[in-house]
């Protein structure tokens, strides 16, 4: 479900985290659990969280068309749209390596 403006991003996701994560085969279990944990903590904090989905979808470039949301840059800069470097590949989860 893609969304249809910037301000709805927070439901999409919270549709995907809430149904499709939790079924969907192509997701390791460790993600899984991970997400479930994460799920579990954000019910915990009020407000704010429709706003960040908000702000980070306008931080990235994202804005609200006609055709729906549609990034305004290359979203492959390296730039964030006020200047600063991207830092998305520091934010790549590496799972734990097993132990024998």
């Amino acid at each position: 479900c893609y969304p249809s403006s910037i301000k709805n991003i927070y439901h999409s996701m919270e549709t995907w985290q809430r149904r499709h994560s939790i079924v969907c085969d192509d997701i390791p279990g460790w993600v899984k659990k991970r997400l479930a944990e994460l799920m579990k903590l954000s019910r915990s904090f009020a407000g704010g969280r429709r706003q960040y989905w908000t702000d980070a979808g306008m931080k990235l470039g994202l804005v609200d068309t006609k055709r729906g949301v549609r990034f305004s840059k290359d979203p492959d800069s390296s730039l964030l749209s006020d200047g600063t470097k991207s830092y998305t590949h520091s934010l790549l989860y590496t799972p734990p390596k097993k132990t024998t």
